[in-house]
């Protein structure tokens, strides 16, 4: 009894410290059970904790902070990429996004489906090859989409801040 009741005090002790550390606070009048959706801290797990490390600090869940900048939403979203550019966008933005003929049916017209038009996102340029651009549309905790992979002259280059992907006839 008095093992178990030392491994739960010392795992409220770490959470709380994980709470603080990552500067999240908990909202008045919380009294306990889950947070709410506004103030959820966004959890990631723990990669490589060996089983010897269990209940340790560093097998606790980390506690990852939304990305508060366009290039942050874009780092985090396509971490194993070469980011070359970011821009903002919505999911409206995304959808709507078309190039090619009249006709062309838009490559993201059901993207992040559930999100509402206004969500904000992120438009992403990464490295594809040595002269090629792939486009990306990036919101928040969701998966990806590539709109459209540019390849030529000029392209797979640093780009920096963008307003979205060009125009292609």
């Amino acid at each position: 009894m008095h093992r178990v009741r030392s491994q739960a005090v010392g795992l409220a002790l770490i959470a709380g410290l994980g709470l603080g550390v990552a500067g999240c606070s908990v909202p008045s009048g919380w009294t306990g059970g889950s947070l709410p959706a506004s103030s959820a801290p966004s959890r990631s797990s723990a990669s490589g904790a060996s089983p010897a490390a269990a209940g340790t600090a560093s097998a606790s869940p980390s506690v990852t902070p939304s990305p508060t900048t366009v290039q942050e939403l874009c780092a985090a979203a396509l971490p194993d990429r070469t980011l070359l550019g970011w821009g903002a966008g919505t999911v409206g933005d995304f959808r709507d996004y078309n190039y090619g003929p009249p006709r062309h049916k838009p490559p993201l017209a059901k993207a992040f489906p559930g999100a509402a038009a206004d969500v904000a996102g992120a438009w992403c340029a990464t490295r594809a090859a040595k002269q090629a651009t792939a486009w990306w549309a990036v919101v928040w905790q969701r998966t990806p989409r590539r709109a459209i992979t540019i390849v030529g002259p000029g392209e797979g280059t640093h780009l920096g801040e963008i307003s979205g992907p060009p125009a292609v006839p």
